[in-house]
This record gives structure tokens, C-alpha cells and sequence, in this order.
């Protein structure tokens, strides 16, 4: 970014234009010189004072007014200002500094109406919420298009979360031994996600796709999963990085920390051929080896 003061061209300038050229002022006259580099530059020690002075600068930025006006009310007295007793005391280590601090959210279905599976017949779409597994892809020529919602529990990453990794974990139990099955995983766009509870609630959240009048509560992040060609009985495989679509869902407003998030894996677009399809374990068919979400996130606090 340029910092000249008058016009480039004329002996009024002065200041540094592109981080390369200076324009400044000697004995002799006016010159352009290249801008000088320090001969001694930040030691680490000084590198890592610095990051603490930005640091308590962003911290100074988040507090509130209330807090702000006691801390100039007491500088004051000291013919300081708050801002800078503020600063003076982060770099003595008097006041913890917040920063980016990392965590991670595992989740898993753990109810019959927390997971559903969706499917085409040739004719009409069909919904089971109590389904003892769950299929993605073409399993047989009457019954295809076929996926699955799953809904987690208790996420309680906060506002503001930047996600980091996500991944959707599912355990097979039939149809592992097929290399043509593609899926999508897309979000369920609420705030605080619901059960599934039959077909029309399905296909309100999952779109048009599967029939749903519009596309306003999924996300417009999406993720296409080419599966494994051969995966034994209950094996696990782990989905591409979801990250985009966890983090459209966190930064709804209005988001409950602590909610539900819901998330749908499937073939609804029929991309994958007849006979190749990939079945899962839902809730009702092995609690245990129900889907699972993993995401790793961060934040400032």
C-alpha cells in the first residue's frame, strides 16, 4: 500500500510507495531511494513481544464499554489512559490475554428418529424413520436414489467456531464390495435441527433432490463422496473433509450452542449405477456403530 504524501512525481513527495521505493529528503535535495531493510531484525524474543502487544490490542477491541470506563477511571489517577494500563498489564502478564484456543466436537446418532433413510421405487419416494440400516447409492432397479439423514446432538462449539476439519464417520454392514458408489453430503440449514419424523419433513430439509418444494433449508455447501470399492462388514470408512458444510450450519444465526446439527449422505441424484450401492448401520439396526460426526474447530477466547 502506498504511504506518499504529495504527488509521486514531484520533490513535494515523501513517504513509501509498494513497500519498495521511499521517497525522502537529504542535505543535497530530494531522492527516491529503495526502502531500507534493518540490519538487525526482530530477535524471536522481540517477534514474540510484539504478538503479545497485538494480542492485548485485539483484547482492548473486545471488552465491553462498562469495562473500558472503569479501566479509564482508574488510569486516570495514574494520568494514564485505560488503554494503555490495559496494555501495560497484558504485557506483564497481569491480565490473561484471550487467544485461539482449539477443540473438537465427536457426536453420533443415538435415537431411531435421529437418523432416516430416503428412497425413489420408479414411481414415488418413500421414507423409513425406523430403519434397521441404512443404504447410499442404486441397490436394485425398483429402489434407488437411496440415502440417509443423520442428526447429532449437544454441539456445543461456540459462536464464532472457525471449523477446521470435519468428517462424517459410517460402518458398513452389506453392499461393501461395489467401486461405482457416489454420494453428496449436504447440510440441514436450522439453527437447531430437528428429529426426522416422516417423508415431508425429509424432503422439506433435503430439497428438491428428493422431491422437496425448494432448496432453502440445505446448504449450499456440498461434498462429493466416491466411496471405497471394497469394504468389509463392519468396517469403518471416513467421508472427504465436510468442513465447508459444518461450518455453513455453525455460522446460522440464531444457532443454539448445545443443539442439534442434521446432515444427509446420499445418492438422491442417481449418479451411482444399478447394483452399486454401499448399506450402513443406522441406530435401530447397531447403536453402536451408528453414524458418527468428528469435527475439530477453533476460537477466540
Amino acid at each position: 500500500m502506498a504511504k506518499v504524501t504529495g504527488p509521486a512525481f514531484s520533490v513535494d513527495a515523501h513517504g513509501e510507495l509498494g513497500g519498495g521505493i521511499c521517497y525522502t529528503g537529504c542535505k543535497s535535495g530530494h531522492r527516491v531511494i529503495l526502502t531500507p531493510k534493518p540490519g538487525n531484525p526482530n530477535s524471536a524474543s522481540q517477534a514474540a513481544h510484539r504478538a503479545s502487544f497485538h494480542s492485548a490490542k485485539s483484547a482492548w477491541k473486545l471488552l465491553s464499554p462498562a469495562s473500558k470506563a472503569a479501566l479509564n477511571a482508574e488510569a486516570d489517577l495514574l494520568h494514564m489512559t485505560g488503554y494503555n494500563l490495559y496494555i501495560k498489564r497484558a504485557l506483564l502478564g497481569e491480565i490473561s490475554l484471550p487467544g485461539w484456543v482449539e477443540d473438537s466436537y465427536e457426536g453420533q446418532v443415538a435415537a431411531s428418529l435421529d437418523d432416516a433413510r430416503v428412497w425413489y421405487n420408479g414411481s414415488i419416494w418413500q421414507c423409513f424413520p425406523y430403519n434397521n440400516g441404512s443404504d447410499v447409492g442404486h441397490p436394485i432397479d425398483i429402489l434407488y436414489r437411496d440415502g440417509t439423514g443423520m442428526r447429532f446432538l449437544t454441539v456445543d462449539s461456540p459462536v464464532g467456531a472457525v471449523v477446521l476439519t470435519a468428517h462424517l464417520h459410517l460402518t458398513c454392514d452389506n453392499w461393501g464390495n461395489n467401486a461405482g458408489v457416489w454420494c453428496k453430503i449436504v447440510g440441514d440449514k436450522e439453527a437447531n435441527a430437528n428429529p426426522f419424523s416422516n417423508l415431508v419433513d425429509y424432503q422439506s430439509r433435503r430439497g428438491t433432490s428428493c422431491g422437496g418444494a425448494n432448496n432453502d433449508l440445505r446448504t449450499l455447501a456440498e461434498v462429493a463422496w466416491h466411496m471405497p470399492a471394497a469394504i468389509g462388514d463392519d468396517e469403518e470408512i471416513e467421508s472427504p473433509d465436510i468442513s465447508a458444510v459444518i461450518q455453513e450450519i455453525l455460522d446460522l444465526p440464531g444457532r443454539v450452542v448445545g443443539g442439534a446439527i442434521a446432515v444427509f449422505c446420499d445418492d438422491h441424484d442417481d449418479v451411482s449405477p444399478l447394483w452399486q450401492a454401499y448399506g450402513f448401520y443406522s441406530y435401530d439396526g447397531a447403536p453402536a456403530h451408528a453414524g458418527r460426526l468428528h469435527f475439530t474447530y477453533k476460537y477466540w477466547g
